[in-house]
């Protein structure tokens, strides 16, 4: 019985982005799933297949997934996914999603490259088959939150502010025939890039977001940069929130 969520936590994985997705997770789908986290060593064995509902890669590093994963451990989350699994990737899990990250281009040093906090590579899993670029809002500073802002996203019919920290937008999704843009960014200059997109791999399904709309903004404490008006605009978006992340689940099957 596929009756476990598995939450990588291996190198990579950012305790913040943890903390959230793992209150996220329990609070929509505890009574339903067991939400186990996960490492490394054990997503390269295999065995989380069988009872797995749903893999999540969460915010962080997609360097360290890259280099703690390949190739064996992405081979077995692609195999789990292409049998009918289900993937949500989450900022950096979004990324590592892409078939390229690029990220930070031109921004940074021979320091920023070493940190991963410049990166132009191809990455293993591609269930979106194109460019995932980024930062799409604002500069991301690893040491501050002076690069967190509240996203502008349509979803339909209507707008919702959420949580944002150096997520990426999926380049040309709109002219993919296995992607669904299930929510866009309003830029500033009037324009939309793709936000959340749905892919179909095989038998499986995906859900990548360059915001993080698992973030629950009674938790977020306000320090490190971040600007005074962003909490109490997520506040005022957090219904609108929950009921997004019920339509996701959905997508991914598991509600």
């Amino acid at each position: 019985m596929k009756n476990t969520i598995y939450l990588y936590s291996g190198p990579g994985a950012a305790p913040g982005c943890l903390y959230q997705t793992m209150h996220t997770l329990l609070q929509c789908l505890g009574s339903k799933y067991k939400i186990s986290t996960i490492k490394q060593e054990d997503v390269k064995t295999g065995s989380w297949q069988k009872d797995a509902a749903c893999f999540v890669m969460p915010g962080g590093g997609d360097v360290w997934y890259q280099m703690y994963l390949h190739p064996m451990g992405n081979e077995k989350i692609k195999q789990y996914v292409e049998s009918g699994g289900s993937y949500l990737g989450l900022c950096a899990g979004a990324y590592y999603a892409g078939k390229t990250v690029e990220f930070g281009l031109g921004k940074g040093s021979e320091v920023n490259q070493a940190r991963g906090l410049e990166v132009h590579q191809d990455r293993d899993l591609q269930f979106f088959p194109g460019i995932v670029s980024g930062p799409t809002l604002a500069e991301y500073d690893h040491y501050t939150d002076t690069g967190v802002r509240a996203a502008d996203i349509q979803w339909g019919k209507r707008n919702l502010k959420l949580y944002f920290n150096g997520g990426g937008s999926f380049v040309e999704a709109d002219k993919m025939s296995e992607v669904s843009i299930l929510a866009n960014y309003n830029m500033d200059d009037g324009t939309q890039r793709a936000a959340v997109v749905e892919t179909v791999t095989g038998l499986g399904k995906t859900v990548l977001s360059g915001v993080h709309f698992e973030f629950d903004p009674a938790l977020i404490i306000p320090e490190y940069g971040l600007q005074e008006d962003i909490i109490p605009m997520l506040k005022a978006s957090n219904s609108d929130r929950l009921e997004f992340l019920s339509y996701v689940f959905e997508k991914l099957r598991l509600i």
